[in-house]
């Protein structure tokens, strides 16, 4: 498993589908394999999964030459950032009155979060790889 530390991701996919065979695809896994909209910019996503620590997914589909290219970008979901913020400063102001060994406790949470993280944006890209029969672009 791939450990993404700075929370942030990019993907490009290739699908010989048409464009408009791979919004049709999205507009079916909305629901089974993911929640979120369309609009003009994209697709806002979010995938359906059990792991707390999954990524907010944003795609473009942009129709190539040899098929469709799927560009996607994984973020940790803002609510999960501002938790992990305020945890963070809880455990600070905790270990400034009490005990700085709760400062141990930081970068398990951390660690935690990034290999959750991980974990949810290899699950998302599979996902979407499959709904629409898609490879990934290795750059």
């Amino acid at each position: 498993m791939k450990l993404y530390i700075t929370l942030h991701t990019t993907a490009e996919l290739l699908t010989e589908q048409s464009a408009a065979d791979c919004e049709a695809a999205m507009r079916t896994a909305l629901g089974t394999h993911f929640q979120g909209s369309a609009s003009d910019d994209g697709w806002t996503l979010s995938h359906i999964d059990r792991n707390l620590f999954r990524p907010a997914v944003f795609l473009k589909i942009v129709p190539d030459a040899d098929g469709t290219l799927l560009w996607a970008t994984y973020k940790p979901d803002r609510m999960l950032l501002l938790f992990m913020c305020i945890w963070s400063v809880i455990v600070f102001v905790v270990a400034a009155w009490r005990s700085w060994l709760l400062l141990i406790l930081l970068p398990v949470f951390w660690a935690v979060m990034i290999a959750g993280f991980s974990k949810g944006v290899e699950a998302a890209n599979a996902s979407l790889m499959e709904t629409c029969s898609a490879t990934e672009v290795v750059v």
